[in-house]
């Protein structure tokens, strides 16, 4: 038995490696999706294939490996292969029909199985159903082979089984909200097949061969299909204790199925762990020991994995009661999943906990009787705990809700595993009770001993780290690893016999430890003596930056890489730009190149659109790493969120040593994978650079930055590059009559109706003034259509955003800005340089740029008659307008010059 513990172990430390990848998967849903209609559907969608064929696939491998072994030891080799074939031809057979009928079915399945779902929810369920459905032909298949590889003691490669089915869930996780939410299903049902496609390779290796059978019906064939039955039924059963409870669960409040589930998966975490590798290996080995007839051999095996089952469960159950709150806290509280999702999963892993060890139990109880091939009496069983179940769940549905569907399958499974585990003393006359209890009563003591620890130790770890993501998976590593360590010590202190296996193995093991910290001590100082060579190695004579902007138009991201490109000293640095085809930028660039003597590189992006397509990203990520990599830049600058993540991405791949991320604007409404990707680009950047501070302050509000890369650089223009008015001549303007210019960036139309009143209003107090209104072509007509209706067609000319707007702004005699977007306007602080008196709306980083009654005046949501009477100063007062122009010409020399941006770009941007 010490072999296999052996083994039993290193499958475990495979499994947890497992566990801990799918619980990233989880923590991605959960984190990305939360507790929402939407997770309802697609694990509602998932559940469906299971129900339809997992029953069947789960009887199919755990009846496959006792035949497979008799035929194996009986016959030979070569017929246990023919067995194989026959199966996997069946296989495929049924699970095609099962599918085609799903396909055509799928809502009626869907009503069935979700009887509360509706709307949308209730579409979403449906389509992805059908996406999934065709995935159980490949469910099947992968369970022929993993009983096949099984069989044949390949334990190692099933146990990485689950490795490339959650690596592509947890890219689709990403893709599907970031792009499109189908893309989780699809990339599910690609998981499976990743799972096949890994299987197969080993069977090929292994020996397998496929060949097709004359008689596809044998004696063998009929003899495993009169043991599947029971066992389907038994199978189909425990599927529908899961299924009755996310039926009655979609009763209640949004996300109960969610909650559920999400427990669930953390219950199964610790099981699966712990139970899987001993099954596995356990149930190949006894289901040998059967066809050979080695009874002793087998009773003892057994007697065995009941004792390290309960030795190794029973602490897992208690431990997992105890940290029920901190563990759904730490691994799954962020993004959409809140306190009250916590709440609710912390309620069901609780209760769930409750039957973790006599779920164990009874997978091993039930493998013992199949591996006899005695298949009716684990079917019974499982009749008799499903009806348990059921009426369990509408007695504690109503005091507990969700908690109580939990409770009642933990229940359940107590109650049938103490009626499997007396069938199997009936069987076993030499099974050993006494040992059995008094193991239990020295686990069970050592396991309060464990709680009682763990208790305390989460309280004092908790108050001396605090709060944080890190510092509470510290606080629960720590809790685990010294509750591990009180339930060790106290089990060897009450002589568990059981308690040696584990102690000779880690013993086995020192010498195997401390050859491994030798390496990594080694490694540490490797690293430790590159870090001093390249701290040692001399900047170079001329630094390589990469200035990345996406915008078609130019706004103000574009200006200040057009003043990066045409100011940076071409002795310092050798500039790349990289920028959509047919940008304004890129058109500036060029002309840059044929006017001056110092050159920029120019990458355009052809495939870079304005939507959200997955496959314009991907071109476009490929570009950029492609030209990182030729180009081995030393920066990497980039002004644009999407340009900027993909860029950031591919430049961290690459080691760039300075990664840079321009703030010019937050998408304040943006959906949660908006926030996943800023914070990720706070991640891998080395500066993240915001234009104002009431921008920075929004970052760290939202944790879209740290403080501690973050940095404030203004905006710079240059000083002189206003050309003489020409608007006044123009439009016949008489010399007497003020311009007042107005900028208007408003996506509503009652936002323009709000900025008419005002000067509806300074006509109604008879003021003569002129408004030029620059507005978005979309908003034209409205504009006309309210001017006409207050009278005002002789007060206001409208023109359309140019191209360059500063080149209007000398025109204006005051100059007006109204905006709903929290951005900094360039041209408030082109006006600033020009001697204008500033009106404008107090929205973002405005207040930054406009001192109340020095440089102009901020106007107040909808408050008129303030609006009113300020521009009436201004109006009525030549000298006001000089002295705000003054100040704010001053205020723009000495915070907004283009030489200041610069000098602190510079700066930013030492190696």
């Amino acid at each position: 038995m010490l072999n296999e513990s052996k083994r039993i172990l290193i499958i475990m430390l495979i499994a947890i490696s497992a566990k801990v990848l799918g619980f990233v998967r989880e923590i991605a849903m959960a984190s990305v999706f939360g507790a929402t209609s939407y997770t309802d559907a697609y694990l509602i969608a998932t559940t469906i294939p299971l129900v339809v064929f997992a029953s069947m696939g789960e009887s199919l491998s755990t009846t496959f490996i006792p035949m497979y072994s008799y035929i194996a030891e009986k016959k030979n080799k070569d017929e246990a292969l023919k067995f194989m074939n026959n199966v996997l031809n069946l296989i495929v057979l049924i699970t095609v029909i099962l599918s085609v009928f799903g396909v055509i079915f799928t809502r009626p399945l869907v009503s069935i199985f979700a009887i509360g779902f509706k709307g949308e929810t209730l579409e979403l369920a449906v389509s992805f159903t059908n996406i999934l459905l065709p995935g159980i032909i490949l469910i099947g298949i992968n369970y022929v082979f993993t009983g096949f590889l099984q069989a044949n003691k390949n334990f190692y490669v099933t146990a990485f089984i689950a490795f490339p089915k959650n690596i592509v869930i947890i890219l689709s996780t990403v893709l599907s909200f970031f792009w499109n939410k189908s893309i989780l299903a699809y990339g599910t049902l690609l998981g499976i097949a990743s799972q096949l496609a890994y299987q197969l390779y080993f069977a090929l290796k292994g020996g397998y061969t496929y060949k097709i059978q004359r008689k596809l019906i044998d004696s063998d064939i009929k003899n495993l299909g009169y043991l599947i039955i029971p066992v389907f039924l038994g199978m189909t059963v425990q599927q529908l204790n899961v299924l009755i409870d996310k039926t009655l669960a979609s009763t209640l409040s949004e996300g109960s199925i969610a909650a559920l589930n999400f427990a669930d998966k953390l219950g199964s975490f610790v099981f699966g762990i712990f139970t899987a590798p001993l099954v596995m290996v356990i149930y190949t080995i006894i289901s040998q020991l059967a066809a050979k007839e080695d009874w002793k051999a087998f009773y003892d095996t057994i007697q065995k994995s009941v004792s390290f089952m309960l030795l190794l469960l029973i602490p897992v159950s208690i431990g997992a009661m105890c940290l029920s709150t901190p563990v759904v806290k730490a691994l799954f509280q962020r993004g959409y999943f809140d306190e009250r999702a916590t709440h609710n999963t912390a309620i069901a892993l609780f209760y769930y906990s409750i039957g973790i060890t006599a779920s164990g139990l009874r997978i091993v109880l039930s493998k013992a009787f199949y591996s006899l091939q005695d298949t009716k009496t684990p079917m019974f069983n499982g009749f008799i705990a499903i009806i348990v179940n059921i009426f369990l769940n509408f007695i504690l549905i109503k005091p507990l809700g969700h908690g109580g569907l939990a409770l009642a399958t933990s229940i359940s499974s107590i109650i049938g595993t103490i009626l499997l585990f007396n069938n199997l003393k009936s069987r076993m006359k030499c099974f050993e009770e006494r040992k059995i209890l008094v193991l239990i009563i020295k686990a069970g003591i050592s396991s309060l001993f464990m709680a009682i620890g763990l208790k305390v130790s989460y309280i004092l770890f908790s108050q001396a780290l605090g709060s944080g993501f890190l510092n509470e998976i510290m606080i629960l590593f720590s809790c685990i690893l010294l509750g591990g360590l009180i339930y060790l010590f106290s089990i060897v202190l009450m002589r568990v016999e059981e308690a040696r296996v584990l102690i000779t193995y880690l013993k086995n093991k020192t010498g195997a430890m401390h050859f491994l910290n030798n390496k990594l001590d080694t490694l540490k100082r490797s690293i430790w003596r590159r870090k001093a060579l390249h701290k040692n190695i001399a900047s170079p004579k001329q630094l390589k930056l990469l200035l990345g902007v996406s915008s078609p138009t130019e706004d103000e991201a574009s200006k200040v890489v057009y003043h990066l490109i045409s100011s940076l000293p071409a002795e310092k640095y050798d500039i790349t730009l990289i920028a959509a085809e047919g940008s304004a930028i890129v058109d500036k660039a060029k002309k840059f190149n044929e006017n001056s003597s110092s050159k920029v590189n120019i990458v355009v992006i052809p495939s870079f659109e304005l939507g959200i397509s997955a496959l314009s990203n991907l071109k476009t990520f490929f570009i950029i790493l492609k030209t990182i990599y030729v180009g081995k830049f030393h920066i990497v600058h980039f002004h644009s969120f999407r340009l900027g993540v993909l860029g950031c991405i591919a430049a961290r791949l690459l080691k760039v040593p300075k990664i840079l991320f321009t703030v010019h604007g937050w998408h304040i409404n943006e959906s949660s994978a908006y926030n996943f990707f800023q914070r990720l680009l706070a991640k891998i950047t080395t500066n993240i650079i915001c234009v104002s501070k009431f921008h920075l302050s929004v970052g760290i509000n939202k944790k879209w930055i740290n403080i501690k890369n973050a940095s404030i650089i203004y905006y710079g223009i240059e000083k002189n590059v206003f050309r003489t008015p020409t608007l006044r001549r123009e439009l016949k303007i008489s010399k007497k009559i003020p311009i007042i210019g107005m900028l208007a960036e408003l996506d509503d139309f009652d936002s323009i109706a709000y900025v008419m009143d005002i000067f509806n209003e300074l006509k109604q107090r008879e003021n003569r003034f002129k408004l030029i209104i620059m507005v978005s072509r979309s908003q034209v007509y409205k504009c006309e259509t309210r001017i006409n209706e207050l009278g005002l067609s002789s007060y206001v000319n409208i023109i359309c955003h140019c191209r360059d707007k500063s080149m209007q702004i000398n025109d204006f005699d005051i100059f007006s800005y109204f905006s709903n977007k929290e951005k900094v306007p360039i041209e408030v602080i082109e006006a600033m340089f020009a001697q204008k008196p500033i009106i404008a709306n107090g929205i973002g980083a405005l207040s930054e740029l406009v001192e109340e009654g020095r440089n102009g005046y901020i106007i107040k949501e909808q408050d008129v008659n303030t609006a009113v009477k300020n521009i009436e100063k201004l109006l009525k007062s030549n000298h006001l307008k000089k002295v705000m122009g003054n100040n704010g010409k001053s205020m723009a020399f000495r915070k907004f010059s283009k030489e200041k941006m610069i000098s602190e770009y510079e700066l930013l941007m030492k190696i």
